[in-house]
């Protein structure tokens, strides 16, 4: 996601229009931190950031995409979303829980 967000404001496009981002999952983990959770987990609610936390200027769907077409995407929950302006980031295919406090108890349990 973090690679959507900074290719939309080199178009200039992130808070001129409704930016959507989907992922997911609710939460950006930043990777480098993540090491330090492991071994103290306390540390692990500031390497666990909401998306909302820092995304404000638009709407972030907690799903995935199951069709794309030239001015639409279909996600899994059945919804279509129009666009003008469509950016793929894949990002890796790794397993995280959805949601913050799912993967929060895996640090706390000295599960990564």
């Amino acid at each position: 996601m973090a690679v959507a967000v900074a290719v939309a404001q080199m178009l200039g496009i992130l808070n001129k229009k409704l930016s959507i981002f989907w992922n997911r999952k609710e939460y950006f983990e930043i990777p480098r931190a993540s090491l330090r959770a492991m071994v103290e987990p306390s540390f692990a609610k500031r390497c666990v950031v909401n998306h909302n936390d820092y995304f404000r200027n638009g709407r972030i769907v907690i799903s995935y995409a199951v069709n794309i077409t030239d001015n639409s995407v279909f996600i899994a929950d059945g919804n279509q979303i129009t666009y003008d302006y469509l950016v793929v980031a894949l990002g890796h295919n790794a397993y995280v829980p959805k949601t913050m406090t799912e993967r929060l108890k895996q640090y706390e349990e000295g599960i990564s």
